[in-house]
């Protein structure tokens, strides 16, 4: 009881907050470059340990991403049919 008290002081939930805001501006960022107007073919960022990196071509953008003990995701996103 409490950890979980110490998770919702009013201080605990601003620093979420305020961490998932930063996660999700360094998440928009990575995504215009991979898809806005300024696109790259390539770049890599690496963040808490996390590298993740993107290679971009004709039909497809490749996005990798290793994490701290060396697991790799692989997401394969098809230009042309990235829409909702």
């Amino acid at each position: 009881e409490a950890i979980r008290d110490a998770a919702n002081t009013n201080l605990s939930k601003f620093m979420k907050n305020v961490e998932s805001r930063i996660y999700a501006q360094l998440s928009k960022q990575l995504v215009d470059s991979m898809f806005g107007e300024n696109s790259g073919e390539a770049g890599t960022v690496t963040f808490e340990g996390t590298t993740i990196s993107y290679v971009k071509d004709t039909e497809d953008v490749t996005l990798t991403i290793v994490d701290t003990n060396g697991s790799q995701t692989v997401i394969s996103v098809p230009i042309g049919d990235f829409t909702f």
